[in-house]
């Protein structure tokens, strides 16, 4: 029998917003055993080192990623102590694991016909998870992805803005695609853009490729799973940047790309000329 997470009124609104607009939506996945804190911490051990990352809580919104000091504890005691880690753990592609990319396949496969008719097939499938002390800020940035993420305990605010200047600008495109830099620069005036949503357990939130945002976990300890996705166009619109880039250390300016899913890339000037190669885009 298949085993459905996503609650059914889920499909209208994600109809009515993606992929243009943040929206909040509903799960089933809070008490589910592969997402407590022991089960978690044990992944933890068995994922590669390389991708299981500790940063510092405490951090202002327009602040860096800093690595937390967890005086050389074995990261599956800094999860399980994390309401007094004073830290963020993340779990990066967790789906490495067969069971959570089971779930991982299983929740998104419930939405892909939503998904499908407005931005095609969906690609690169991936799962974050977030085990977060309480009061951690999660600085400004933006993410090359579509995202939903869900919570799974405590509770969190999650700002976004829309992807457009000024809090996204053509430099910050460039330095994602050309160093993978995500961190942006933060205004106060940027408030007047922000929307904010109240994350409980049992909620989710759609988050637009590239909206920018920033998060400020509870009084409680936070755990949440971000499951992303990518269509064409964004792949496409990855290219383009990373070939712009190019163009630009040899003295070419090639001009902004569009920002939005739907809009042609083929008429850019990277675009033109990697159709006349040959590659399209």
């Amino acid at each position: 029998m298949t085993v459905s997470y996503m609650h059914k009124k889920n499909h209208a609104r994600l109809a009515a917003h993606y992929p243009l607009q943040p929206v909040m939506l509903e799960h089933d996945l809070a008490m589910h055993p592969l997402l407590d804190i022991d089960a978690l911490a044990e992944a933890a051990l068995r994922m590669r080192p390389q991708d299981v990352e500790c940063k510092a809580a405490k951090r202002p919104i327009g602040g860096a990623f800093d690595n937390a000091d967890v005086k050389e504890q074995r990261i599956d005691a800094t999860i399980r102590s994390i309401a007094v880690s004073d830290c963020w753990v993340m779990l990066r592609f967790i789906d490495q694991l067969p069971e959570y990319r089971n779930l991982l396949q299983g929740v998104l496969q419930e939405i892909e016909p939503d998904i499908a008719a407005r931005t095609g097939a969906m690609h690169m499938l991936q799962a974050f998870v977030f085990i977060s002390s309480p009061g951690t800020i999660t600085p400004f940035h933006f993410d090359p992805e579509y995202n939903i993420l869900f919570q799974i305990a405590g509770s969190k605010s999650f700002t976004t803005f829309p992807p457009v200047a000024p809090m996204l600008s053509n430099e910050a495109h460039m330095l994602l695609h050309d160093r993978g830099q995500n961190l942006l620069p933060w205004d106060d005036a940027y408030s007047l853009h922000e929307t904010s949503h109240a994350m409980n357990p049992g909620d989710a939130l759609y988050v637009p490729y590239k909206a920018p945002h920033w998060v400020k976990v509870g009084e409680q300890c936070s755990i949440s799973i971000s499951m992303t996705w990518s269509c064409d166009w964004t792949l496409k619109q990855g290219d383009l940047h990373r070939f712009n880039n190019g163009l630009r250390k040899i003295g070419v300016e090639p001009g902004a790309l569009p920002d939005w899913p739907g809009q042609s890339l083929t008429k850019t000037f990277g675009g033109k000329v990697l159709r006349r190669m040959g590659i399209g885009a």
